[in-house]
């Protein structure tokens, strides 16, 4: 037979490596799966029958598979016992999930593989539930649980406010008696649930007949844009907006951080909010110091004058961005005689690649240098600067050179969009340089793709050892062309490793254009024993770059495709991009081979 080369990077010496471990016929077969009968789910919460498992009593159940789900343990006191299992919180169709072991250990791989062991459909119950009744809520008032009546009920009861406007619920809350909802502003009824009470994830929706309440609870300010106090523009104001209806007393002032207090006060007793909006502050820059930063603070009261919404609404000015606008006095910006990005391109959405950076480095310099005290990011359109965020200035090898890096990411640490962005560099009195730097960001992304490729074991073959015992034959005594058929111990009946073994080695070359990254890979190999030796297994493995093998895993006699382990490709593709794995059998067993599929994902810049 001519057997193909293998390529560069494998060695067939360390390919044909083989472990003796769990290869020789002696295998402990896991429990027979439980047997469910004279399934009852016609009593509200209740799944009764019987289990059928002779000798292995341990018996989990669950009525979901997903991740996280809990079992339930019956414990069967012969080879077959009755059982009641509570059902609430499920509904409609529901499949039963069980595992039989023969201990208390539902990960012992003793146990029985989880499987389907049926389907019911639950009947539940709807409890009566009384709410508050007052439909309008202010500041001063809550929705509250009257009263909750489930009599032969299980299971957790919840329920949660279903607002009608686009910001999340609040968080559900305990459906009991006298319970206090959580609440958001919006308009809208309670949706309830009852859950399992051990999976409570798991639930099953019902209507709590609750009143449609309308929530006003809270102001949801918002301020204008405040213009920059400077020479050409000694005055700004600051308009609050997005207030309740109704009237309103505001007390203000301005504070410098960590400087005294420059003394600018206000106060508006019994004013009227108009469209939303409170009258505009008015801010005189000759009562401010020449440079620096401001910040506005002090607290607002609105008197809603919507009936039925009970309390004023009090919102402290706080300093926090949301509302407490900032005031900035200007001056010249520092001399600079460059500010320069590296790259000048980069890739926000594109994480570890040596070639597609997500960050740059700004290179700074100028006699200015010592002056910046802020470098702020910009994205520009047209001839419009948007503010993004603020970046950290590092000194450099001399007092006339800076840098700043940006990682590409803006506040949240969100993935800065895809077009210009400067950078402005700013001295103590938030002034700007003349010198700017520019960066471009591209949206685009590493994404992920699926490359499939069908050999044969011939096609692929690289390499091949056969003991004396044994034939390794082409095409197998199927038929099948070009296939691969490992039957040991057909020239004598000596079961030892070095008399019987069959090894081959096999291997592709990855696609490699426009491979920005790897992700991981997998061999199905498609086969079965051979007539002649029913129930005959082989093993199929991965090799690395070191020459080991990895990822060993035994196909059943089954004719049909057997999935190979999904591995990670670090550590398995060579430098020639060939990726290579081998099969190996013995010890009488005799296995046919018709092909291999390799599934590979990788990324690519989309």
């Amino acid at each position: 037979m001519n057997l193909r080369r293998l390529p560069v990077a494998l060695t067939i010496a360390a390919a044909l490596a083989v472990p003796l471990t769990g290869l020789m016929p002696a295998y402990a077969a896991p429990a027979a799966a439980p047997v469910f009968s004279n399934l009852d789910s016609t009593s509200a919460g209740h799944l009764t029958g019987t289990i059928d498992s002779t000798g292995v009593p341990e018996i989990y159940v669950r009525f979901a598979n997903t991740t996280g789900v809990q079992y339930r343990h019956v414990t069967l006191g012969g080879d077959s016992d009755t059982f009641d299992l509570p059902t609430w919180g499920y509904a409609g169709s529901t499949s039963i999930y069980a595992l039989a072991c023969p201990t208390a250990d539902p990960a012992s791989p003793d146990c029985s593989p989880e499987t389907v062991v049926g389907t019911f459909t639950p009947t539940d119950l709807v409890p009566t539930v009384t709410w508050s009744a007052d439909d309008k809520i202010g500041p001063a008032e809550q929705v509250t649980v009257g009263t909750v009546t489930d009599p032969g009920g299980g299971g957790l009861l919840f329920a949660q406010f279903d607002n009608d406007i686009p910001i999340p619920d609040p968080p559900r809350f305990a459906l009991t008696d006298g319970a206090v909802a959580n609440l958001e502003d919006g308009a809208g009824v309670m949706t309830a649930w009852r859950c399992d009470d051990l999976n409570t994830d798991q639930c099953a929706v019902f209507d709590p007949a609750s009143p449609f309440y309308d929530i006003e609870q809270h102001l949801h300010l918002t301020f204008d844009p405040v213009t920059k106090i400077t020479g050409n523009n000694p005055t700004t104001t600051v308009q609050y907006t997005n207030a309740r209806s109704g009237t309103y007393d505001l007390t203000w002032h301005l504070e410098r951080p960590g400087h005294p207090d420059p003394g600018v006060t206000g106060s508006v007793t019994g004013g009227t909010i108009t469209a939303g909006a409170l009258a505009p502050i008015m801010i005189d820059g000759a009562d401010l110091p020449t440079s620096g930063t401001y910040v506005l603070k002090g607290s607002l009261t609105v008197h809603g004058d919507v009936s039925g919404f009970d309390g004023d609404y009090v919102q402290a000015l706080d300093g926090s961005v949301a509302v407490s606008p900032t005031i900035t006095v200007d001056h010249t910006g520092p001399p600079m005689t460059s500010v320069t990005a590296s790259p000048t391109t980069i890739y926000p959405l594109v994480k570890d690649s040596t070639k597609y950076k997500s960050s740059t480095t700004f290179s700074i310099l100028g006699t200015g240098v010592p002056n910046v005290v802020a470098v702020n990011l910009y994205k520009r359109v047209g001839t419009t600067d948007t503010f993004q965020r603020t970046l950290t200035l590092k000194p450099g090898s001399t007092s006339v050179r800076a840098t700043a890096t940006w990682s590409g990411l803006l506040a949240g640490s969100v993935p800065a969009p895809a077009g210009t962005y400067v950078v402005k560099l700013l001295d103590a009195d938030g002034n700007a340089a003349s010198k700017i730097g520019t960066v471009t960001v591209s949206g685009k992304k590493l994404v992920t793709k699926t490359w499939t490729k069908t050999v044969t074991p011939v096609g692929s073959l690289s390499g091949s050892t056969v003991a004396r015992c044994s034939t390794l034959r082409t095409p197998s005594l199927r038929g099948w062309f070009k296939s691969l058929g490992y039957y040991a111990n057909t020239r004598c009946a000596s079961q030892t490793t070095a008399d019987s073994l069959i090894r081959t080695a096999h291997a592709v070359i990855l696609p490699s254009s426009g491979v920005v990254q790897y992700v991981d890979i997998r061999v199905d190999t498609y086969g079965g024993a051979a007539r002649a030796k029913p129930g005959s297994k082989i093993r199929v493995r991965y090799l690395t770059t070191s020459k080991k093998w990895v990822s060993t895993r035994t196909l059943a006699g089954t004719l049909g495709t057997h999935k190979g382990e999904t591995h990670s490709t670090s550590g398995l593709v060579f430098s020639d991009h060939s990726f290579g794995w081998g099969m190996y059998t013995g010890y009488g067993y005799q296995y046919d081979v018709k092909s291999f599929t390799i599934v590979l994902h990788y990324k690519v810049l989309g």
